[in-house]
């Protein structure tokens, strides 16, 4: 890749004896936005870190256009951090939170830069607010409003949603890459949250055991995990051998490799194997029927309501499910589905 953007080479963070961040390389190119995903522990949050400069890497290198700043202290890397909690000032209004970093700008340009981004997050007006009387989601559209202001040439942002309740979450989640978009900032952005992470991100780069396990657009990474506990963590389950796949009707051959069960990849049909039900659960719309399935552990499966039986016949579809290879350690951390 061109050494234009951010460039980070053979990264390590440490903490004593644990290795948090093992060896990691990344590129993010000019207005990319790059999501970090993965379980707590997995280094996410280490490894933008260490690239903000707010923890000592232990080996390797962050740069910029280049240039290697990883001697260079965290003020004068020109990248702004937004974290979970917003941090924004009780004692300064909408307005002079967001003009914050400006300070040294020209009031009417300052002015101009507070009020464009201020619309550019849905809250146009509220330059005289008392943050006291905002709302959490409000809170933190005024902290990324605020980040973005100086026009960092690199914009960390560590969970900034997670501190909200999903439907918030949801609905704050689109304008958060329109106004990254709009203002042309290139951006990396971590969650545990698949969902958050495929809505925002150019591209997804799945942690694991702090290492990036697989790296790609949204759907490269869920149409094709790179192995299986990649495809677990995604919310493939269960993962299951060739010969159980076989059984409920996967047409093409696997040899040591393990199918994922997707949402929706396992689906009734009369022609297919009958499987003990374990538990049903209502949900909107349609029923959640857990199966087990043969060998070890359950999946399952959704019909539109529940069924008055032991059993039901089902089968895989494999336009809803992925095949993977093990994980490196030998385990699949198939675990039981959710209902």
């Amino acid at each position: 890749m061109s050494a234009a953007g951010l460039s980070v080479r053979d990264i390590v963070v440490r903490f004593g004896p644990v290795t948090a961040v093992d060896h990691i390389d990344l590129d993010v190119a000019p207005g990319e936005i790059i999501a970090l995903l993965g379980a707590s522990g997995s280094g996410k949050s280490s490894l933008l870190r260490g690239i903000a400069g707010l923890e000592p890497i232990a080996g390797g290198s962050v740069a910029w256009d280049g240039l290697d700043l990883s001697r260079t202290p965290v003020h004068q890397r020109g990248f702004g951090v937004m974290f979970q909690d917003g941090q924004l000032f009780p004692h300064r209004d909408v307005g002079g939170n967001v003009a914050y970093g400006i300070a040294g700008l020209p009031r009417a340009e300052r002015q101009a830069r507070v009020t464009q981004l201020l619309h550019l997050v849905g809250l146009a007006g509220y330059e005289h607010r008392a943050i006291t009387t905002l709302s959490g989601g409000q809170a933190q559209r005024v902290a990324l409003a605020r980040s973005l202001a100086p026009r960092p040439r690199l914009l960390l942002l560590d969970e900034p949603l997670s501190a909200l309740d999903r439907a918030l979450r949801e609905r704050l989640v689109g304008m958060l890459r329109t106004t990254l978009k709009a203002t042309e900032t290139t951006a990396v952005y971590v969650t545990h949250d698949q969902d958050e992470a495929f809505a925002v991100a150019d591209r997804v780069a799945v942690l694991i055991d702090g290492r990036i396990a697989q790296i790609g657009s949204p759907g490269e990474v869920w149409r094709d995990p790179a192995r299986a506990d990649v495809a677990h963590f995604l919310g493939y389950s269960p993962l299951l051998p060739a010969g159980v796949a076989a059984g409920l009707g996967y047409p093409d051959p696997l040899g040591d490799k393990l199918v994922a069960v997707g949402p929706g990849g396992l689906v009734t049909d009369p022609a297919g194997r009958r499987l003990e039900i374990v538990e049903q659960v209502d949900h909107r719309g349609y029923a959640a029927i857990r199966v087990r399935i043969p060998g070890d552990g359950t999946a399952v499966v959704r019909a539109p309501a529940q069924v008055p039986e032991t059993a039901i016949a089902v089968r895989l579809d494999p336009a809803q499910c992925a095949v993977v290879a093990a994980s490196p350690d030998g385990a699949d951390r198939s675990g039981a589905p959710t209902m």
